[in-house]
């Protein structure tokens, strides 16, 4: 029989800005592993370091004036958010919590500005995160998460930096640890 090809949209939200960090190595790897039969798979990776940092202020001035939509403030973040079929959060461990770049996108793409609501209400999502110290950043992502009814569709992926599995390039090194991100991304 004739089977029709389906396409999937995958936002992901990387939240280090960092050439090269282990967090934009993860997101390398993943793409490798998007070649699936019968799916097209499309990563969309805005950049949150170019996204200002929120304040009503600049809120406001974009909500009154549509000009002020530019590519400088990614205001597209929130159409990207609402058309992807999921979200994927990449963040590396901050003090204990989410980076700061994480914390700010989550607070863009909680504002309503529409009867729609958030683009992030209901959306699958997922976390991945490395970091030396702790889990903690994954669970907060997922708690915030929660506030929109997000579906946290897998399990986390967690690295432990201490073990030495990347590259200075940030991509990893370890086979191991590459087929435990290929069995997280199945």
């Amino acid at each position: 029989g004739c089977t029709k090809s389906r396409s999937v949209e995958i936002l992901v939200l990387v939240g280090s800005a960092r050439r090269n960090s282990v967090h934009e190595g993860i997101v390398e790897e993943i793409k490798k592993f998007i070649i699936e039969k019968d799916i097209t798979l499309k990563l969309v990776i805005p950049a949150l370091d170019k996204l200002p940092i929120f304040n009503c202020d600049i809120e406001s001035q974009i909500c009154s004036n549509p000009l002020m939509r530019s590519a400088e403030l990614d205001h597209t973040i929130r159409e990207k958010a609402g058309s992807a079929d999921a979200i994927i959060f990449v963040t590396p461990e901050i003090n204990g919590s989410l980076s700061p770049l994480i914390l700010n996108a989550f607070v863009w793409l909680s504002r309503s500005y529409s009867d729609r609501g958030s683009p992030l209400r209901y959306k699958r999502a997922s976390v991945i995160s490395a970091s030396y110290l702790s889990e903690n950043q994954i669970t907060d992502c997922m708690e915030m998460g929660k506030y929109f009814e997000m579906k946290f569709f897998h399990s986390s992926f967690y690295l432990f930096l201490g073990n030495k599995v990347t590259e200075e390039s940030g991509h990893l090194s370890s086979a191991h640890e590459r087929s435990r991100l290929e069995k997280w991304y199945k």
